[in-house]
Order: C-alpha cells, then structure tokens, then sequence
C-alpha cells in the first residue's frame, strides 16, 4: 500500500503544478484566451487516455513497481522537455506528461489496494495520497517559482517549475526503480 500511495502523491504533485504552469504560460505569456488554452491542454487527458491503456499490458508483462517507474519517467521527460524549450509545444510536454500519469496511476491502485482484506482503506489512502499531492505540489512548486523571481537563476518562471516538478517525477522514478530491484548493482 505504501509504495502505491507514494506514487499517487508523486503523479499529482508532478503533473498537477505543470498543468497549472501550462495555463498560466498558455494565458499570460503567449496571450491565448482561456478556451485556446483550454483546447491545448486536452492532450494531457488524451495522454492519460493513452497510458491507462498502455498500463493494462504492461501489467500483464512487469511488476506494478516497473510500470510506476515508467509513468513516473514519461512524466519528469514530458515536465523536461516544458522546462528545456523556450517557449515549447506545451501540447507535447503535457500529452507525454499524461501518458505517464496514466501508466503510474494505474499500476499505483493496483499495487496498492492487491490486498483484499485492506482495500477499502487502501484505496482511501491512495486517494488522499493522490489529493495531497496535488495539494502540495501546486503550493511547493508555484512558490519555488515565486522566491525565485528576479534571482538570476538560468530558469524562471514556469521552466523553472517544469524543471522542479520533473526532477521530482525523475527522482520518484529512480527509488521506484530502485527499490523494486529494477535496477540492478
């Protein structure tokens, strides 16, 4: 339950302030009325779409840890590559972004509520998990953004919060992979 209910944190406090970054970017920077942004956005969900399918075979074929760790990589390479582009297709970084949340979550609620005798309670503590990290992460995020403004760091603004939220999605995929023995010494 512990490892599926970390994922669940992890999938939203990665994807949750992208998204949000995405929105602001879309509105502000590239000046696109809220229905344009909107429209843009929709390959996350279609991502998701995607992933969630994708994670029923790979289910099938590698532990639910392995398959975490994969969302979890597509996620910090969707975050990445918003972060690593000047002004970026953000319709890409987001449809990545959303397969990898797709993959992860799946696999994180099966991982975590497989125990029949605890599932109900299993899957009240991935939900929160998953509430809390977007909770988080949205906060975390926006004000590592926000004390960073006018610093001079090579990152500002919204790349920086990309580049956070996918160090953290790389990060959370590497003890996955870790601790799953994916990885091998």
């Amino acid at each position: 339950m512990r490892t599926g209910a970390t994922a669940a944190f992890l999938n939203t406090a990665t994807t949750s302030p992208a998204i949000a970054l995405a929105t602001l970017e879309l509105q502000r920077a590239q000046r696109l009325d809220p229905a344009a942004a909107g429209l843009r956005l929709v390959p996350f969900s279609l991502g998701v779409i995607v992933g969630a399918t994708l994670a029923g075979r790979a289910l099938r074929r590698l532990p639910g840890g392995v398959v975490i760790a994969l969302g979890l990589s597509c996620i910090g390479a969707g975050d990445g590559f918003l972060a690593a582009l000047h002004h970026a297709p953000v319709s890409t970084g987001v449809a990545v972004a959303g397969t990898g949340i797709g993959l992860s979550s799946v696999a994180a609620t099966g991982l975590g509520t497989s125990v029949e005798a605890r599932m109900q309670a299993a899957a009240g503590t991935i939900n929160t998990a998953a509430q809390l990290g977007t909770a988080l992460g949205v906060v975390g995020v926006l004000l590592v953004v926000a004390m960073a403004a006018g610093s001079g760091l090579p990152l500002q603004g919204p790349r920086l919060g990309w580049a956070v939220a996918a160090s953290l999605a790389l990060a959370g995929a590497a003890l996955t992979a870790t601790r799953n023995r994916v990885l091998r010494a």
